[in-house]
């Protein structure tokens, strides 16, 4: 389980699970992983329950990663979203841009 120092990330049935803080240090480590999950195929699902702070260079790379796949015909699925990811899309208006499961019902894309 690779582990940085605000972040940790785990992933098992094809969803990358992320708990903590996605900023500037560890965006470089959480789109590896992310790409990494994606190349499976498939829909990517990034269960972001457990995450406490988002930056911009994180919106970034789930921006890049929704073009990638909407570009291999597959979605990017934010799955249940905590708090204050939910508040970090909705004032940069990119709630209504990624595909959001708030309870987590995978392959059930709820805006």
């Amino acid at each position: 389980m690779p582990r940085d120092e605000t972040c940790r990330f785990t992933f098992d049935d094809a969803v990358l699970h992320v708990e903590g803080d996605l900023d500037v240090t560890t965006r470089g480590r959480f789109g590896a992983l992310a790409e990494e999950v994606r190349r499976d195929g498939g829909d990517l699902v990034i269960d972001m329950s457990g995450v406490s702070f988002v930056d911009s260079s994180t919106l970034t790379v789930l921006l890049r990663l929704r073009t990638t796949q909407r570009s291999a015909g597959h979605d990017l699925v934010l799955r249940r979203p905590s708090a204050t990811v939910t508040e970090i899309l909705r004032l940069s208006g990119l709630d209504t841009v990624f595909t959001i499961d708030p309870a987590g019902h995978q392959g059930l894309p709820v805006l």
